[in-house]
């Protein structure tokens, strides 16, 4: 089992693991809970969020640093065109899109992680949580 001294910003159950993120780019991974794996997350930046969709994990935070795995455990940082300056507070998944929101109201969604589609809300106040429901 992994021990960090990192600070963790969530722990999220994706595609059968549970997958937290967190300080200097921490990135753990479980299949129960008990036994953690630290991963290289190809970033030192702060990450605040973690999803999956598309066959994909993306873990996003700090500077719009997004990361990408198919694994779980082998991680690249993804050239993206988002606003350098925002920070990534929360991801969902939802749609067959990515949706993150974050600081100087960002919010963007993305199918793929790399090509992003930025949305106007007209705030530039900082949002701090995305949630999603389906509803009949």
């Amino acid at each position: 089992s992994t021990y960090t001294t990192e600070w963790l910003s969530q722990v999220r159950f994706l595609n059968q693991q549970f997958i937290v993120v967190g300080s200097s780019g921490t990135i753990l991974s479980s299949a129960d809970g008990h036994t953690w794996q630290a991963q290289n997350s190809a970033t030192k930046k702060w990450l605040y969020t973690v999803s999956y969709g598309n066959e994909r994990y993306l873990a996003a935070g700090a500077d719009s640093n997004v990361v990408s795995s198919k694994d779980g455990v082998n991680w690249r940082l993804l050239r993206t065109n988002l606003p350098k300056k925002s920070t990534i507070r929360s991801m969902i998944f939802a749609n067959q899109q990515f949706w993150v929101v974050g600081s100087n109201g960002l919010v963007a969604s993305s199918s793929d992680g790399v090509i992003w589609q930025l949305h106007s809300i007209n705030t530039s106040h900082g949002l701090n949580s995305i949630i999603y429901f389906d509803t009949p």
